[in-house]
């Protein structure tokens, strides 16, 4: 490691002898597209092309039927 870095150079804190920061400015900095700009996205002008149903899904449930009314057993007598 270089003397010249020795401090955090946002902070000011020291570092630590294996080389890490000793405080959480390093993290703050973290950006993942900055270690992988590898990564691409779709465009997204494009639409995704249709996809055909899934024959393993399920059908979606029927609507809730509301409970019958309190008084309605004693009227059919």
């Amino acid at each position: 490691m270089s003397d010249e870095r020795r401090t955090c150079q946002e902070c000011g804190a020291e570092v630590r002898t294996d080389g890490s920061p000793s405080c959480g400015c390093e993290a703050e900095r973290f950006g993942p597209l900055r270690i992988r700009p590898y990564v691409t996205l779709p465009e997204p002008t494009r639409s995704a092309p249709p996809r055909a149903p899934d024959p393993y899904a399920h059908p979606p449930l029927p609507p809730e039927q509301p409970p019958p009314a309190a008084g309605a057993d004693q009227d059919a007598e």
